[in-house]
């Protein structure tokens, strides 16, 4: 016995296109770093702190090196006194899913350990 397509939507039919859609689309948003990229947009945009801000736009997603402005806002921070509050900064974003924002991260830790004029006073901070 054949089967005559009526062409009338089916109900099976229909939950087998949704489910192809959700699956496309979930696709995208996971390979695609569009929405950590507007998630780090926002949150950089809505921090109240400076460091915070300036170690959200330095470990952001963009492909590259870390903006200089943010590096140096980073690097006048650690010797006004405010390692602690900057280091658990960074730490925090060690702890992200995207390996762009964790080696960003490592990039930044080590730029102001390296940097920082007064490295005795930095680890007894710490």
């Amino acid at each position: 016995m054949e089967h005559q397509y009526s062409g009338a939507p089916t109900f099976s039919g229909a939950l087998h296109k949704m489910k192809k859609e959700v699956t496309k689309a979930g696709k995208m948003v996971s390979s695609d770093d569009t929405f950590r990229n507007i998630v780090d947009k926002a949150q950089g945009a809505l921090a109240f702190d400076a460091i915070k801000k300036a170690v959200i736009k330095a470990t952001s997603l963009e492909h590259g090196p870390p903006k200089e402005k943010h590096l140096q806002m980073l690097l006048t921070a650690v010797g006004e006194g405010l390692a602690k509050e900057t280091f658990y900064e960074i730490v925090q974003r060690l702890h992200s899913k995207d390996a762009t924002t964790v080696l960003k991260s490592l990039m930044v830790f080590h730029r102001l350990l390296r940097e920082t004029p007064s490295r005795d006073k930095l680890y007894g901070k710490c």
